[in-house]
């Protein structure tokens, strides 16, 4: 079996990776209909940043939610959906 040194790092480095294809092949289409969810939107994309694997994806939420929504109200409802997952 194959240990890997830093997994974390790994692992983050591979969900770049995915997120670039993703990002080739259209996916990120699909998130400039959360700008529609708003607030829950915001939250959801917050509960996914402290996973090591799913921040590239809620970094482009933020970005499409951005252009929508105000960015201090963006800031703290991600930050507490943040809150809420690293708990």
């Amino acid at each position: 079996m194959i240990r890997i040194k830093y997994p974390n790092i790994t692992l983050f480095a591979a969900s770049l990776v995915l997120a670039f294809v993703l990002a080739q092949t259209g996916i990120f289409e699909a998130l400039e209909g959360l700008g529609k969810l708003g607030y829950l939107g915001a939250f959801t994309a917050g509960l996914l940043w402290p996973l090591t694997f799913a921040t590239p994806l809620a970094a482009a939420s933020f970005f499409y939610l951005g252009q929508t929504i105000n960015i201090w109200q963006l800031i703290a409802v991600g930050s507490a959906g943040a809150l809420i997952s690293d708990l």
